[in-house]
């Protein structure tokens, strides 16, 4: 298969599991307020002998970058990375700068979206801007295919870390098994319920 090709189907195949990411965190999210539901009802007590630790099952979510200011996307002139998207930074950024295109809201946040890409070298997002605003991306690399692989990978990893999280093991089991759960969170924090 060719590079562009391969850079194509890599590019489906991060947009799919960026896509994938973004549902399981909102379905964690959901969990932990049922979750978090759950252990209020409960009253429990330290476990002598272990430490004892906050009743807290979150599971962090990562953004992919913070919102940037404008004046932090314009001072992100591309300085590392594939030649190739450096190319196609700059002309998304010629294209949609918000001093060039008199403010125009829509290609002020595509220009707001192709910085955050660039600084953390998502450079699918930056092909997709790139797409959006009707600009042609440059042939792409094989470095651009290596990155591409690196954010499939991490993309993956992040899902797989996922299921072995407190709050999806509780949420995809029966309802039969979930106090099994909670016991077992209960017991990881220096606390069980109390006795009757």
């Amino acid at each position: 298969m060719d590079v562009k090709r391969r850079w194509k189907s890599l590019s489906f195949k991060v947009e799919h599991l960026r896509l994938e990411v973004e549902d399981r965190d909102e379905t964690i999210r959901n969990f932990e307020g049922e979750f978090l539901e759950e252990l209020s009802k409960l009253d429990v007590e330290d476990v002598p002998g272990l430490e004892s630790k906050p009743l807290n099952p979150h599971v962090e979510v990562v953004d992919n970058a913070a919102p940037l200011q404008e004046e932090e996307v314009a001072a992100s002139e591309p300085t590392t990375g594939p030649e190739d998207m450096k190319k196609l930074w700059k002309a998304i950024a010629a294209a949609s700068h918000p001093d060039k295109t008199g403010n125009d809201p829509k290609k002020t946040e595509l220009y707001k979206r192709a910085g955050e890409a660039w600084k953390s070298k998502s450079y699918d997002e930056l092909y997709r801007v790139a797409l959006e605003l009707g600009i042609d991306p440059p042939e792409a690399t094989e470095e651009s295919i290596t990155i591409l692989n690196g954010i499939t990978q991490d993309l993956e990893k992040k899902l797989k870390e996922s299921e072995t999280s407190v709050l999806w093991m509780w949420g995809t089991t029966s309802p039969e098994k979930r106090d099994g759960i909670i016991d077992i969170y209960l017991r990881s924090r220096g606390k069980k319920r109390k006795s009757v």
